[in-house]
Protein backbone atom coordinates (compact mmCIF):
# COMPACT_ATOMS: atom_id res chain seq x y z
CA UNK A 1 0.00 0.00 0.00
CA UNK A 2 0.57 3.68 -0.96
CA UNK A 3 0.01 4.53 2.99
CA UNK A 4 2.65 2.09 4.59
CA UNK A 5 5.76 2.99 1.80
CA UNK A 6 5.05 7.08 2.85
CA UNK A 7 4.86 6.30 6.92
CA UNK A 8 8.57 4.36 5.88
CA UNK A 9 9.63 7.96 5.12
CA UNK A 10 11.88 9.77 7.23
CA UNK A 11 12.82 13.47 7.57
CA UNK A 12 16.54 14.49 6.17
CA UNK A 13 18.88 14.29 9.17
CA UNK A 14 19.72 17.69 10.69
CA UNK A 15 21.19 18.87 13.85
CA UNK A 16 19.58 22.14 14.24
CA UNK A 17 16.45 22.86 15.45
CA UNK A 18 13.93 23.56 13.21
CA UNK A 19 10.39 25.27 13.57
CA UNK A 20 7.16 23.60 12.19
CA UNK A 21 5.37 25.63 9.83
CA UNK A 22 1.36 24.77 8.48
CA UNK A 23 0.56 26.95 5.26
CA UNK A 24 -3.13 26.82 4.32
CA UNK A 25 -4.21 27.56 0.45
CA UNK A 26 -8.54 28.10 0.81
CA UNK A 27 -9.90 29.18 -2.23
CA UNK A 28 -11.82 32.75 -1.43
CA UNK A 29 -10.02 33.46 1.81
CA UNK A 30 -6.03 34.46 1.96
CA UNK A 31 -3.58 32.14 3.05
CA UNK A 32 -2.47 31.29 6.40
CA UNK A 33 0.57 30.28 8.23
CA UNK A 34 0.32 28.49 11.44
CA UNK A 35 3.20 27.55 13.83
CA UNK A 36 2.83 23.84 15.20
CA UNK A 37 3.75 23.50 18.74
CA UNK A 38 3.40 19.90 19.65
CA UNK A 39 0.65 17.94 20.45
CA UNK A 40 -2.35 16.91 17.93
CA UNK A 41 -4.90 19.22 15.84
CA UNK A 42 -7.73 18.90 13.82
CA UNK A 43 -7.93 19.92 10.54
CA UNK A 44 -11.81 19.82 9.15
CA UNK A 45 -14.70 22.44 8.35
CA UNK A 46 -16.24 22.33 12.01
CA UNK A 47 -15.27 26.20 13.21
CA UNK A 48 -14.09 24.24 16.93
CA UNK A 49 -11.46 22.35 15.38
CA UNK A 50 -7.93 23.46 15.57
CA UNK A 51 -7.68 24.39 12.08
CA UNK A 52 -10.52 24.98 10.12
CA UNK A 53 -10.80 25.31 6.48
CA UNK A 54 -14.19 26.67 5.37
CA UNK A 55 -14.89 24.80 2.30
CA UNK A 56 -17.51 22.37 1.00
CA UNK A 57 -15.08 19.88 -0.17
CA UNK A 58 -13.71 19.66 3.35
CA UNK A 59 -15.20 17.10 5.82
CA UNK A 60 -16.74 18.43 9.07
CA UNK A 61 -13.63 16.13 10.64
CA UNK A 62 -11.37 15.92 7.67
CA UNK A 63 -8.05 14.81 8.97
CA UNK A 64 -5.53 14.78 11.82
CA UNK A 65 -1.76 16.13 12.34
CA UNK A 66 -0.20 14.93 15.03
CA UNK A 67 3.75 15.28 16.05
CA UNK A 68 5.45 12.08 16.64
CA UNK A 69 8.79 12.48 18.04
CA UNK A 70 10.56 15.30 15.92
CA UNK A 71 8.46 14.55 13.01
CA UNK A 72 4.57 15.14 12.04
CA UNK A 73 2.20 12.33 10.76
CA UNK A 74 -0.75 13.93 8.69
CA UNK A 75 -3.62 11.35 8.90
CA UNK A 76 -7.33 11.15 6.79
CA UNK A 77 -9.76 11.14 9.81
CA UNK A 78 -12.54 9.46 7.49
CA UNK A 79 -13.07 12.11 5.11
CA UNK A 80 -15.37 11.98 1.97
CA UNK A 81 -12.68 13.82 -0.57
CA UNK A 82 -9.86 11.89 1.10
CA UNK A 83 -6.04 13.06 1.19
CA UNK A 84 -4.18 13.31 -1.98
CA UNK A 85 -0.02 14.06 -2.36
CA UNK A 86 1.80 13.97 -5.67
CA UNK A 87 -1.50 12.93 -7.41
CA UNK A 88 -2.10 10.42 -5.28
CA UNK A 89 -4.76 9.01 -2.42
CA UNK A 90 -3.05 8.43 0.66
CA UNK A 91 -4.55 7.52 4.51
CA UNK A 92 -1.49 8.84 6.30
CA UNK A 93 1.91 10.68 5.41
CA UNK A 94 4.81 11.43 7.21
CA UNK A 95 5.71 14.92 6.25
CA UNK A 96 8.77 16.64 5.35
CA UNK A 97 9.36 20.35 4.68
CA UNK A 98 7.37 21.32 1.19
CA UNK A 99 5.36 18.77 1.56
CA UNK A 100 1.93 19.60 -0.68
CA UNK A 101 -1.67 18.08 0.37
CA UNK A 102 -5.01 18.39 -1.36
CA UNK A 103 -8.05 18.14 0.06
CA UNK A 104 -9.59 16.41 -2.73
CA UNK A 105 -8.50 14.59 -5.62
CA UNK A 106 -5.80 16.78 -7.93
CA UNK A 107 -8.13 16.51 -11.03
CA UNK A 108 -10.64 18.65 -9.31
CA UNK A 109 -9.76 22.21 -9.26
CA UNK A 110 -10.25 25.32 -6.63
CA UNK A 111 -9.57 22.96 -3.83
CA UNK A 112 -8.19 24.05 -0.33
CA UNK A 113 -4.31 22.63 -0.04
CA UNK A 114 -1.78 22.54 2.77
CA UNK A 115 1.92 23.03 2.55
CA UNK A 116 4.31 21.73 5.55
CA UNK A 117 7.66 23.60 5.96
CA UNK A 118 10.07 22.97 8.62
CA UNK A 119 12.52 25.89 9.51
CA UNK A 120 15.84 25.61 11.14
CA UNK A 121 16.17 28.04 14.06
CA UNK A 122 19.52 30.15 14.15
CA UNK A 123 22.41 28.42 15.92
CA UNK A 124 24.25 31.29 17.26
CA UNK A 125 22.69 32.20 20.51
CA UNK A 126 22.97 28.71 21.40
CA UNK A 127 26.64 28.89 20.47
CA UNK A 128 27.07 32.08 22.26
CA UNK A 129 25.84 31.17 25.22
CA UNK A 130 27.55 27.51 25.18
CA UNK A 131 30.99 29.65 24.74
CA UNK A 132 30.06 32.43 27.08
CA UNK A 133 29.34 29.65 29.87
CA UNK A 134 33.05 28.06 29.38
CA UNK A 135 34.40 31.12 28.92
CA UNK A 136 33.11 32.11 32.78
CA UNK A 137 34.13 28.69 33.86
CA UNK A 138 37.99 29.20 32.71
CA UNK A 139 37.71 32.18 34.28
CA UNK A 140 36.54 31.25 37.71
CA UNK A 141 38.63 28.26 37.50
CA UNK A 142 41.54 30.34 36.96
CA UNK A 143 40.54 32.85 39.54
CA UNK A 144 40.14 30.51 42.17
CA UNK A 145 44.07 28.48 41.11
CA UNK A 146 45.06 32.19 41.82
CA UNK A 147 43.69 32.35 44.84
CA UNK A 148 45.21 29.16 46.24
CA UNK A 149 48.62 29.95 44.47
CA UNK A 150 48.68 33.56 46.69
CA UNK A 151 47.59 31.51 50.07
CA UNK A 152 50.19 28.76 49.65
CA UNK A 153 52.77 30.84 47.97
CA UNK A 154 53.01 34.19 49.51
CA UNK A 155 54.93 36.07 47.74
CA UNK A 156 55.51 40.11 49.03
CA UNK A 157 57.99 42.80 47.65
CA UNK A 158 60.52 42.31 45.12
CA UNK A 159 63.20 40.06 44.54
CA UNK A 160 66.04 42.14 43.17
CA UNK A 161 67.11 43.86 46.56
CA UNK A 162 66.73 40.78 47.98
CA UNK A 163 70.60 39.30 49.35
CA UNK A 164 71.81 36.32 51.04
CA UNK A 165 73.17 37.21 54.48
CA UNK A 166 76.80 38.17 54.95
CA UNK A 167 79.08 37.03 57.59
CA UNK A 168 82.24 39.03 58.59
CA UNK A 169 84.83 37.78 61.07
CA UNK A 170 88.29 39.44 62.18
CA UNK A 171 91.27 37.61 61.86
CA UNK A 172 90.48 36.18 65.36
CA UNK A 173 87.80 34.59 63.34
CA UNK A 174 85.37 35.90 65.80
CA UNK A 175 81.98 37.56 63.55
CA UNK A 176 81.75 40.82 63.45
CA UNK A 177 78.46 43.15 63.40
CA UNK A 178 77.53 43.82 59.80
CA UNK A 179 75.89 47.39 58.58
CA UNK A 180 73.33 45.48 57.15
CA UNK A 181 73.17 42.77 59.87
CA UNK A 182 70.09 43.25 61.84
CA UNK A 183 71.22 41.07 65.07
CA UNK A 184 72.37 43.32 68.37
CA UNK A 185 74.97 42.72 70.05
CA UNK A 186 76.37 43.76 73.31
CA UNK A 187 79.83 44.20 74.71
CA UNK A 188 80.29 42.12 78.01
CA UNK A 189 82.33 44.80 79.34
CA UNK A 190 82.71 48.84 78.79
CA UNK A 191 86.27 48.59 78.76
CA UNK A 192 85.73 46.53 75.15
CA UNK A 193 84.14 49.80 73.59
CA UNK A 194 86.86 51.93 72.50
CA UNK A 195 87.67 55.06 74.64
CA UNK A 196 86.95 57.56 71.93
CA UNK A 197 83.46 56.37 71.76
CA UNK A 198 82.92 56.50 75.54
CA UNK A 199 83.78 60.06 75.41
CA UNK A 200 81.88 60.82 72.59
CA UNK A 201 78.89 59.46 74.11
CA UNK A 202 79.09 61.20 77.66
CA UNK A 203 80.36 64.36 75.82
CA UNK A 204 76.79 64.16 74.18
CA UNK A 205 74.92 63.53 77.10
CA UNK A 206 76.70 66.31 79.09
CA UNK A 207 75.32 68.71 76.41
CA UNK A 208 71.74 67.53 76.61
CA UNK A 209 71.88 67.50 80.64
CA UNK A 210 69.90 70.50 80.58
CA UNK A 211 67.71 70.12 77.63
CA UNK A 212 65.07 68.26 79.63
CA UNK A 213 63.99 67.84 83.36
CA UNK A 214 65.62 64.49 84.13
CA UNK A 215 63.54 62.57 81.34
CA UNK A 216 64.45 62.46 77.50
CA UNK A 217 61.27 61.56 76.05
CA UNK A 218 62.62 61.16 72.19
CA UNK A 219 65.90 59.25 73.63
CA UNK A 220 63.00 57.52 75.30
CA UNK A 221 60.77 56.58 72.51
CA UNK A 222 63.82 56.38 70.35
CA UNK A 223 64.65 53.58 72.51
CA UNK A 224 60.95 52.08 72.71
CA UNK A 225 61.14 51.79 68.90
CA UNK A 226 64.23 50.25 68.81
CA UNK A 227 63.54 47.44 71.46
CA UNK A 228 60.48 46.72 69.44
CA UNK A 229 61.82 46.61 66.47
CA UNK A 230 65.02 44.72 67.76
Amino acid sequence: MLGAELLNRRVAASSLPSEALLELFVPGHPSRRISLHGGLYRLGRDSRLEVWLDHPAVSKRHALLEQIGSDWLLRDDGSTNGLYWRGQRISQLLLRDGDAVRFGPATEPGLPELVFQRRPQPRLPTLFRVAAATAAAVASAGMLLLGFSVVLMPVRGSLAPVRGPVALYDRLNRPLSSADSSEHRENKALSNYPRVLIEALLASEDSRFWWHPGVDPIGTGRALVTNLLG
